[in-house]
């Protein structure tokens, strides 16, 4: 299950961007550029999970077949 909507990954990365742009001149520019490159990442990944049923109780997602669990 995705912990934020495509929207809110999408402020949390111009925020980012603020904060790599800020911390440029200091020693934490490389842990906050990577973090940038994490949430893009999630950006480009994200699924609207379309849940069916999998084997037995478990249930996947129809479009990226990702395991949601059990019913």
């Amino acid at each position: 299950m995705n912990d934020f909507t495509k929207e809110e990954l999408k402020l949390i990365r111009t925020g980012m961007r603020c904060v790599v742009t800020f911390v440029a001149v200091k020693d934490d520019y490389i842990t906050a550029n990577n973090l940038l490159d994490k949430i893009q990442a999630m950006i480009d990944n994200y699924c609207e999970h379309i849940w069916t049923d999998g084997g037995g109780t478990h249930i996947h997602c129809a479009k990226c077949h990702i395991e949601g669990g059990k019913r």
